[in-house]
């Protein structure tokens, strides 16, 4: 009996080391048991933290997007750096630029900035000029799949 219950413990201890094998990938959304802190994971890899109000902008509150995972497998953050807050945040659906010189008008989809490929196809989306927001650089989101 000792046998089979070191069998069964011992693929218990490899079935929770295999679930730490985690890897985050942009657009997730992270925090740890001790740091209640949601950290936005980004297209490089680097972690920014995002304030309350610009989680409630961004993801409505929804907090069933948020995983919960160990401290390496969140990685680190510097939120004296950079904090996302509600002026660096947009609305879902909201379409924009960076800049003039910077062509793409950009759609924020379920917390991804997805590029629109042609201008037909931000016309057929049911936008035009007068709906693009002109933003900051610290307007940061992952990048998603391209609008077509």
């Amino acid at each position: 009996k000792s046998l089979v219950l070191s069998m069964f413990l011992g693929f218990v201890v490899f079935v929770s080391h295999a679930d730490a094998a985690y890897v985050a990938k942009p657009g997730d959304l992270l925090r740890t048991v001790n740091d209640p802190t949601v950290v936005l994971v980004m297209d490089d890899g680097t972690r920014v933290p995002l304030s309350a109000d610009a989680y409630a902008v961004r993801y409505n509150n929804n907090f069933s997007l948020v995983k919960t995972v160990t401290e390496a497998e969140r990685g680190t953050y510097d939120s004296m750096n950079i904090t996302l807050n509600h002026l660096t945040s947009l609305a879902p659906s909201t379409v924009f630029i960076y800049e003039v010189d910077q062509p793409g008008i950009y759609k924020v989809e379920n917390g991804f900035k997805r590029l629109f490929m042609t201008w037909s196809g931000f016309e057929a989306a049911g936008y035009s000029l007068n709906d693009v927001q002109w933003v900051g650089e610290y307007t940061w989101y992952p990048t998603g799949a391209p609008v077509q």
